[in-house]
């Protein structure tokens, strides 16, 4: 503002709270982030499911052979040989899957 002789007087200023904006901002980024980890997740138990199907498959072979008396040492280290990859390969997806989820959270 200026008086007659053009010297300022005074200034204008203008707020405009964003605050409410910032928290939708906040909040759409919360719900993005937990929609993603929520996807993976359902991707990590898929990648883990199906391993267990297999192991659960390799160890009830083991149990009808036992049943059957067709067991013998060579059969069972074959079946533990692959009950032990696949296992391996469930250690793999659960390490990986946490330092993603921790990549997240922060």
């Amino acid at each position: 503002m200026h008086d007659e002789e053009g010297r300022v007087i005074g200034h204008h200023l203008f707020v405009r709270d964003i605050s409410k904006n910032r928290q939708i901002g906040f909040s759409l980024a919360e719900s993005e982030r937990l929609a993603f980890v929520g996807r993976m997740a359902s991707g990590i138990g898929h990648e883990i499911n199906n391993p267990l199907a297999i192991i659960h498959g390799h160890a009830a072979h083991l149990v009808n052979m036992a049943d059957d008396g067709a067991l013998n040492v060579d059969e069972i280290k074959r079946t533990a040989t692959r009950i032990e990859d696949v296992s391996l390969r469930i250690a793999r997806v659960v390490k990986g899957s946490g330092s993603l989820l921790e990549a997240t959270t922060t």
